[in-house]
């Protein structure tokens, strides 16, 4: 039953409310019980019942232990207590440890993407999470809230929703109380009128609303940007790689299935066969890919975590890494919080603040009287990067000895006034029985009211000439200042006629002020960065054409040679539309454009093939942040809905977030690409050496405990070094034939099977030189496990990012040296070691074949980067022949 289309009354007596008071506690968990939790997202968290289903519930593993315990206690082979442990210490321990790590970072972020509300409850108003709303509930709404379940509205007072997400409508609609709704003769009709939907927003006003439909599907289905970021809740890569860890196990499995097959072909013992596949399949660590998948989406989230940037929905990262459009919707990503004076002008001339102050007093005193409130919002002052000029005009002020109250000292402020469509202050003062008129404000609109200026001290007429003039001075004086503002004065022996409501004119012009904040340097870095990542940025800004296209170019957003202006509102809509837009991809810089213009924006760029993430601000950019494709907003944005519908949260205002947060997409994609590569390496190595041991020295070199050690001390710290490497080096753009899931035959098995192939040659070719030396089989032995382990290690930096030195490149990252040290160990344990000479037949070799053995290790990661170096070349010339 549709709960939205019965009466409020009748649903009081079915779900037991009281208007006044809410529902009763046992009233809520009784409606809980029987319509379902509110939970509007899912969660990556494993219950721990599912994590030990999993892990106990591998069957490959279960039954390679069984074969150890047998091999244990019936045949002696106490070889079998390496294999136990190993199983046991690198298989479940590892499992365990990275449940564990992914556990704690997404319960951060599934609290950080929580949602809260109000509600009555037991005649209280209490604010819980959505996920405890039940229908029943009357939830208290107010501006900037979104809906999280459907509902009805029980009154509200100026109440205007928006509902793009659910009809595509672009206007806020009316909303109703059902009481106040009249039917007319249809009384089947539903009450469309004061039926709020979920995932609209509430734009003005305040409500009481009657929960009725709850529930994710409830949802999803009328929200169709949140079901962007909620569907699903991890990105394609790692679907693709629980993909090929399926394909992968089943054919290791047939591939161990045909050794186990040769073997016996070839006279082998059957049990001691059966029993190295049984190895095989667990050294290839192929269970354990989903695993590393999600261990290197969490890491990165971590990273940006502590970075101060919350991606709340690792979905989010498959639009992220492709991102090629950054749209900034405020210049605070860019400068610092602090406006200083930087420029002014005296009879033309322009001085700077800093070497010349003495020559501004007169206009700064002229500053201290246009705002005698020292006014410091948004409806008194100029607003620049989000904050008042007043503090700073006051400070600059102070530094000139020039006090506000000294201004003003023996004055009457007969009338003060802010226009906030053209930004100009006006203020009537009466000071020495003469009325002093003070105008501030943009260049154009004050040279517009100005008809006298100041010149070597005394005041003369200004022509057409001169206003054109002082409006160049004052472009001029916005390319290298932020903001500009014109000073203008009058003085009367009575108040004007008109009143004080008037717009003044005929004033005098003094002169222009130029306020500087300092740009963040990190922020101008980053805007670099993406510029040769081939990524596109764009500012829109609610500062004036002018201003912000030197703002623009101040971060190199657009270049010297750019001769491109900035996009006004007023241009914007003046401009032909089927011009504008054949041009727009010219433009980067828009000022004081409204809320459809910027949706239309970001509309062009995506038609375009553009995938853009807009940082955006406020309930008034609900339209942009639902048109983009990733959203940034500030963790501390006063809207529920804003918050709510963001992909990415940001706890301070650096725009250097934005890049990181693409770099880190971009690095989980690489992550588990190299991984996937490196296991497939794994498994062809094992595979090599298997074969090519049988085929050669009719036996199989590796034991059983052997290869579980190869695959669970060597490799598998090896990958989790590789799904976390995170080199602070790299840059934004993507290698040379770089396709996020084109994860085909060649780019994926080509280097993995080469390299793979020569590592199982080197690992027999050292058995049978250390056998030419004139070691036994356990010297032999002992030279093959260090050809086999260091070359498992040393071809993990051919897999790795950048190309920096090798061993640069080894001790630069904590994980990778983590990773060298346990390899050396377990190489120097299983070899120097007499307890494991003796148990596992190994034995001491001398200092020579140890290097010789090392050196051809070496060998597969050489031909590794030999392969990878012609495939890149290969992939630059048909990018460069298309």
């Amino acid at each position: 039953m549709n709960l939205l289309e019965v009466d409020i009354s009748d649903l009081c007596e079915i779900l037991g409310t009281d208007l006044q008071k809410g529902l009763t506690s046992e009233g809520a968990e009784k409606n809980r019980k029987e319509f379902g939790a509110n939970r509007l997202f899912e969660s990556a968290i494993r219950s721990p019942g599912d994590f030990a289903t999993g892990i106990f519930g591998d069957i490959m593993a279960l039954l390679f232990i069984t074969l150890s315990f047998f091999a244990l206690f019936l045949q002696k082979d106490f070889t079998a207590l390496v294999c136990l442990f190993m199983t046991v210490g690198g298989y479940f321990i590892f499992q365990s440890a990275a449940y564990m790590i992914t556990r704690r970072i997404y319960r951060r972020i599934d609290r950080d993407r929580a949602m809260r509300c109000k509600v009555k409850r037991d005649g209280k108003i209490m604010t819980l999470d959505t996920d405890m709303l039940v229908p029943g509930d009357i939830l208290l709404l107010h501006q900037g809230d979104i809906l999280p379940c459907d509902a009805l509205v029980i009154n509200q007072s100026m109440l205007r929703v928006l509902e793009t997400n659910v009809t595509g409508t672009k206007v806020a609609m009316i909303k109703k109380a059902q009481s106040d709704i009249i039917r007319g003769q249809d009384s089947k009709r539903p009450y469309f009128e004061c039926m709020l939907f979920a995932g609209s927003i509430i734009t003005a006003g305040q409500a009481e609303a009657f929960v009725c439909n709850v529930g994710k599907n409830v949802f999803d289905h009328k929200n169709e940007n949140v079901r962007k970021s909620n569907k699903g809740y991890m990105p394609q890569i790692h679907k693709t790689a629980m993909f090929f860890a399926r394909q992968i196990s089943l054919v290791w499995i047939l591939i161990c299935f045909l050794i186990f097959t040769v073997g016996v072909v070839l006279h082998q013992d059957m049990f001691s066969m059966f029993y190295l596949a049984s190895a095989l399949v667990m050294a290839s660590v192929a269970e354990s890919i989903s695993t590393l998948s999600e261990l290197a989406i969490a890491v990165q989230i971590d990273r940006l975590y502590k970075k101060q940037c919350v991606l709340k929905n690792p979905a989010s990262i498959d639009r992220l890494c492709d991102v090629n459009c950054i749209i900034i919707n405020s210049g605070k990503y860019l400068l610092h919080n602090h406006i200083v004076p930087d420029t002014y002008t005296v009879d033309e001339w322009i001085y700077s603040f800093e070497e010349t102050p003495a020559k501004a007093k007169d206009l700064f005193s002229a500053c201290m009287m246009s705002a005698p409130g020292g006014y410091a919002d948004g409806n008194n002052s100029i607003l620049y990067n989000g904050k008042s000029i007043e503090p700073s005009l006051i400070d600059a002020a102070d530094t000139l000895k020039i006090s506000r109250s000294g201004v003003l000292k023996d004055s009457f402020v007969v009338y003060h006034h802010f226009d906030v469509t053209t930004g100009i202050s006006n203020a009537v003062i009466l000071k020495d029985q003469r009325y002093h008129i003070v105008s501030r404000g943009p260049i154009n609109a004050i040279l517009a009211r100005c008809s006298h200026r100041e010149l070597g001290g005394e005041t003369v007429f200004m022509n057409e000439t001169d206003r054109l003039r002082l409006r160049d001075l004052g472009k001029t004086m916005a390319f290298s200042s932020d903001l500009v503002i014109g000073i203008a004065t009058r003085v009367e022996k009575e108040l004007p006629e008109g009143g004080v409501d008037k717009d003044y004119g005929d004033l005098i012009f003094k002169g222009f002020v130029g306020l500087y904040t300092p740009i963040r340097v990190e922020a101008a870095k980053a805007v670099n960065l993406c510029a040769k990542a081939d990524i596109d940025v764009l500012l829109i800004t609610d500062e004036f054409p002018e201003t912000a296209f030197g703002l623009a170019k101040s971060v190199s957003i657009v270049r010297q040679e750019d001769c491109q202006r900035a996009i006004s509102e007023r241009d914007y809509l003046k401009i032909d539309k089927g011009l504008f837009v054949s041009d727009l991809h010219h433009y980067k810089v828009f000022s004081r454009l409204s809320s459809h213009q910027k949706q239309e924006i970001i509309r062009y760029h995506k038609d375009t093939g553009n995938i853009v993430a807009a940082v955006t601000q406020g309930l008034e950019d609900a339209l942009p942040q639902m048109e983009s494709d990733i959203s940034f907003v500030q963790s501390n944005e006063p809207s529920a809905a804003v918050r709510y519908t963001a992909d990415v949260l940001m706890r301070n205002h650096s725009f250097e977030v934005i890049p990181e947060c693409i770099r880190c997409a971009r690095t989980i994609y690489h992550n588990i690409r190299h991984m996937l590569q490196y296991i497939l390496m794994l498994q062809f190595v094992l595979a090599s050496v298997t074969f090519i041991s049988i085929l050669t020295e009719g036996k199989t070199v590796m034991t059983p405990a052997l290869l579980l050690t190869f695959g669970m001390a060597v490799c598998l710290p090896a990958a989790c070094a590789i799904v976390m490497e995170n080199d602070p080096r790299h840059t934004l753009k993507r290698p040379p034939g770089y396709e996020a899931l084109n994860l085909n035959l060649v780019n994926l098995f080509a280097i993995p099977f080469v390299c793979g192939v020569s590592c199982g040659i080197v690992t027999v070719l050292a058995y049978r030189l250390a056998g030419l030396w004139g070691q036994g089989g356990g010297g032999q032995l002992s030279a093959a496990v260090v050809t086999m382990c260091a070359a498992g290690y040393f071809v993990v930096l051919a897999f790795r990012q950048d190309n920096s030195l090798f061993l640069h490149f080894a001790f630069f990252h904590s994980s990778l040296t983590a990773a060298l040290c346990l390899c050396f160990a377990a190489i120097l344990f299983l070899v120097y070691a007499s307890p494991m000479n003796t148990l596992l037949g190994t034995a001491k070799i001398p200092f020579g074949i140890f290097m010789l053995a090392l050196g051809l290790s070496l060998v597969p990661m050489l031909i590794c980067e030999l392969l990878k170096y012609f495939l890149n070349h290969i992939d630059l010339s048909r990018k460069h022949a298309a």
